[in-house]
């Protein structure tokens, strides 16, 4: 009896060191889109988070390079445009989007409400899956020469961003993204990546 009680005990502990602490911190919910540049990596109009530098970093490098049949590393967010944003999960949950999760948002200055999620997501202009399944063998990650192309009207800034624009192009006034108290730049080349 007491063997079985010992094992019992050790059972739930072991159980227990198992379930997250807080599910609330490992989910991705409506306060993980705050102002589409905060932590992200610029890469043309693109916007790439990740919160382990190394993970961003090849995250970065897969973007940059355009490099088919490679996948992201989860818990990576893109993100072109502030209502819409795309984070790799798990294959198993989202196995049509090979891991993806689409998100289409609705911004405001009160903050960012889910309209939508999921591999069966959509927008006004249809479903995200729709748009990103021509890039499918790019891990369904939209580019100039596979998947969707996104007009500039749809590329609206977001209510989010603090920072002033330079009005000419609507682009952000700082040239580099901001990735905890480190600073990247691009060099023009897939590996190019450096503290700035």
């Amino acid at each position: 009896m007491y063997c079985a009680t010992i094992a019992s005990i050790v059972c739930l502990v072991i159980a227990a060191a198992t379930i997250p602490i807080n599910a609330e911190e490992t989910a991705i919910t409506e306060k993980s889109f705050g102002c589409i540049r905060d932590s992200a990596v610029k890469v043309g109009a693109t916007y790439i988070r990740h919160a382990d530098p190394a993970k961003l970093k090849e995250a970065v490098q897969i973007f940059m390079g355009d490099i088919a049949d490679r996948e992201y590393p989860a818990d990576t967010t893109i993100q072109l445009i502030p209502g819409e944003a795309m984070v790799k999960e798990s294959k198993k949950d989202f196995p049509y989007t090979n891991g993806w999760e689409f998100f289409a948002l609705t911004v405001s200055a009160n903050g960012t409400k889910i309209a939508s999620r999921g591999d069966s997501a959509s927008n006004a202009t249809g479903s995200c899956l729709g748009c990103h399944q021509p890039a499918a063998k790019f891990d369904f990650v939209c580019k100039k020469n596979h998947g969707a192309r996104v007009s500039r009207s749809r590329t609206s800034k977001s209510p989010h961003c603090k920072t002033t624009t330079l009005a000419a192009r609507g682009e952000p006034s700082q040239p580099n993204a901001h990735i905890g108290t480190l600073h990247y730049r691009t060099t023009g080349s897939p590996s190019g990546l450096r503290p700035s």
